[in-house]
């Protein structure tokens, strides 16, 4: 019952964050979002330690279509740091894009692909209602604007992600010990991926970059509550 009911508080908050009209109180309710789902896999990660339980890391796959699938990758890219995963992408066969290897502990992972789904459908929405100014190439300012619309998520939800942690611990009235997930994947994908680097997006509009930015760029996180 506890499971369904993180579940349904975080469905709920992300569907409250695509409904409403106010930017900041999107980004309000997808912090929220993050903030449970980082203080559930913390509470995992605990119970699993009691029992003396070793969670193993997974692995999912997925194809980030064209258009604009390199800046698409940098969202997923973010939103993986965020919550203790790693992603890889190599260049589709059929030219349709790239596909990407996400690598992490189960929980995470799950994390990452509900938060990637919203945000990205969030981030097209409002790309969409911007219009392009006329002195921008529109494919340029369009991959601009996913870039800058990741590059700040990445920001908002890491600092989500340590303020779950924060009150967890103060919570718990004790230091938590916790398994250092970020470490054991970043280990693996050394062993897995010796050569694999990071990839710089192609030249794309700064101004794109500064509408994305704006675009995901709310209010400070606040304690967006379910009505």
């Amino acid at each position: 019952m506890a499971d369904v009911d993180w579940q349904s508080k975080v469905e709920a908050l992300l569907t409250k964050a695509r409904r409403t009209d106010n930017q900041h109180e999107a980004e309000a309710f997808m912090a929220k979002a993050q903030e449970l789902m980082r203080r559930h896999a913390i509470d995992e990660e605990m119970l699993d330690a009691a029992r003396g339980h070793t969670a193993e890391i997974g692995f999912t796959h997925l194809q980030i279509e064209h258009p604009y699938a390199e800046a698409k990758a940098t969202l997923l890219t973010a939103i993986a740091w965020a919550n203790s995963c790693r992603a890889v992408m190599v260049e589709s066969p059929d030219g349709r894009g790239l596909l990407a290897e996400l690598v992490g502990f189960d929980t995470d992972r799950e994390n990452v692909m509900i938060l990637f789904g919203s945000l990205l459908s969030y981030a097209i929405e409002r790309l969409i209602a911007t219009p392009v100014p006329i002195f921008e190439h529109p494919i340029a300012f369009r991959a601009g604007f996913i870039l800058g619309f990741a590059n700040r998520v990445g920001q908002r939800l890491a600092e989500a992600a340590r303020l779950a942690q924060d009150e967890a611990a103060a919570a718990s009235g004790v230091e938590l010990v916790l398994v250092d997930r970020s470490g054991k994947v970043d280990d693996l994908m050394k062993d897995r991926y010796p050569e694999a680097g990071t990839h710089e997006v192609g030249s794309t509009s700064q101004v794109g970059v500064a509408f994305g930015h704006d675009a995901a760029n709310g209010s400070p996180l606040g304690k967006a509550e379910l009505e």
